[in-house]
């Protein structure tokens, strides 16, 4: 069966960086290795053209390569653009099966059969292996059959959610993502100002999933729902296999890991170092949602930063031992956070910490060990985000229960996507509940003062990456 699977903006009202759409890179690959005709149409590359563009270009993409299947990705935030191309498709085609699939429609499948009637499937969670069920079925015209993993309507209109198969432990059974089926100039960007001590020319940064999924259970992450709980890994060998793929086939020589918690497992990061050694791979690399700090030791950090690794990110998310810990469930002690840090400082690698504020919980207190633990650590660089309670999470149900939201929340249409949480938006107008014990009036304040301690430690960072190039 010949599948469409396109991939709309992250967030149509936010350009970042452009980013192939690696799940759809799986699943192309996997489609193909069972007999099935795949092709990727990435609407994010295209951050020029407008909403009806983007649509229209999706309709003749329909009309050039006449589809069994048509598929949609997308996260809450891309979930209107999809359900109105999708509204547009059906219309033109309307015996053109349509299924989305990706966070939103895992979280909101009843909901969006039964209020949408040109989506025809929802993909639950990890797809890989229910798409090529659903694919064999519609080849055969048994579209009575109920999917494993697929939320369908049976032919009297019952919505029917299909039980989930069970999520693939060994990732090295996967085919690798077919990076030929997209074109890699169109990701090109202008990374000049980046770290780039090995003088390489970067064009583009290509996302590696070394892992899926993460044991842990923080109160403001939902991809548990998507991934399931655990921890499921490519071997060193399959990982490095794809990145020496990316670097001779494709010229790619700058790398980012995509993992939800990458570092798990202390041996097997150090044996994908080793294997990028061994193979005098020249390359240079990071890690988009940092790193598993409490797996860090001076082993790991030496593996890394011999093999090319640039940039330390640190997911401390707060300061506080009972928000961090009590509140978030990280599991990580204050003294674990300061060695790992001066572990990397030792490596003159730039070091940057992620941070969170505005819980529930925040108090006067617990934001000021935020601001004194930023001054401590001294770290080249800071990110310091505004909560966001993402449906899905104990935090957003945390929200309900106690009317939290500033705005009117309605349970009953998140199904929408228009729920409108930026991740982007660290402004004073960026927060989205207000904390028990703290007014708004005092967290904005909070949010100006770390601020201007987040823009000082930036300037002297560019200074020193300015020096280092």
């Amino acid at each position: 069966m010949k599948c469409l699977l396109i991939s709309p903006p992250f967030d149509p009202n936010s350009v970042t960086r452009r980013f192939p759409p690696v799940s759809l890179l799986y699943l192309a690959a996997s489609l193909r290795k069972f007999g099935h005709e795949p092709i990727i149409l990435d609407l994010g590359v295209l951050i020029d053209k407008n909403e009806q563009d983007l649509i229209e270009i999706a309709i003749q993409a329909v009309n050039e390569h006449n589809p069994g299947l048509i598929g949609f990705t997308c996260s809450s935030s891309a979930f209107p653009l999809a359900k109105k191309s999708a509204a547009y498709i059906k219309e033109s085609f309307p015996n053109i099966k349509i299924i989305v699939g990706g966070m939103h429609p895992t979280l909101f499948p009843k909901e969006i059969l039964e209020n949408c009637s040109f989506i025809d499937y929802i993909a639950l969670g990890e797809a890989d292996n229910s798409l090529i069920k659903l694919c064999d079925l519609l080849d055969k015209n048994e579209t009575e059959v109920i999917a494993p993993g697929i939320g369908q309507r049976t032919k009297d209109g019952k919505i029917v959610i299909g039980e989930r198969l069970e999520l693939i432990e060994n990732l090295d059974e996967l085919p690798m993502p077919a990076w030929q089926d997209i074109s890699i100039t169109d990701y090109h960007y202008d990374y000049s100002s980046w770290l780039n001590p090995k003088k390489h020319k970067i064009d583009i940064v290509a996302p590696v999933l070394t892992s899926r999924s993460c044991p842990f259970n923080c109160n403001f992450c939902a991809f548990n729902t998507l991934m399931g709980r655990g921890f499921r890994y490519h071997s060193p060998k399959r990982v490095v296999d794809e990145i020496e793929r990316l670097n001779k086939q494709f010229g790619v020589n700058y790398f980012e890991f995509i993992d939800d918690n990458m570092g798990i497992k202390k041996s097997r990061l150090i044996e994908i170092c080793n294997e990028i050694l061994k193979r005098n791979l020249d390359i240079q690399f990071t890690s988009m949602s940092g790193l598993h700090i409490a797996t860090i030791d001076k082993d790991v950090v030496d593996a890394l930063c011999d093999a090319g690794y640039l940039h330390a990110i640190l997911p401390i998310e707060h300061a506080s031992e009972f928000i961090r810990n009590k509140v978030i469930g990280k599991k990580l002690s204050r003294d674990k956070i300061f060695k790992v840090a001066e572990l990397f400082k030792k490596r003159n690698v730039i070091t940057r910490g992620f941070f969170i504020i505005g819980f529930p919980e925040e108090t006067d207190e617990t934001i000021q060990e935020t601001i004194s633990m930023i001054k401590e650590l001294d770290l080249d660089l800071v990110n310091v985000f505004n909560l966001i309670p993402f449906p899905g999470t104990r935090l957003f149900q945390q929200c309900l229960d106690h009317k939290l939201f500033l705005n009117k929340v309605d349970a009953n249409t998140l199904w929408k996507g228009e729920l409108a949480l930026d991740t982007s938006d660290r402004s004073c107008s960026g927060f989205y509940l207000k904390p028990f014990l703290m007014s708004m009036e005092k967290l904005i304040a909070y949010r100006q003062e770390i601020d201007q301690l987040v823009r000082e430690r930036q300037q002297q960072t560019q200074l020193k990456i300015k020096n280092l190039a």
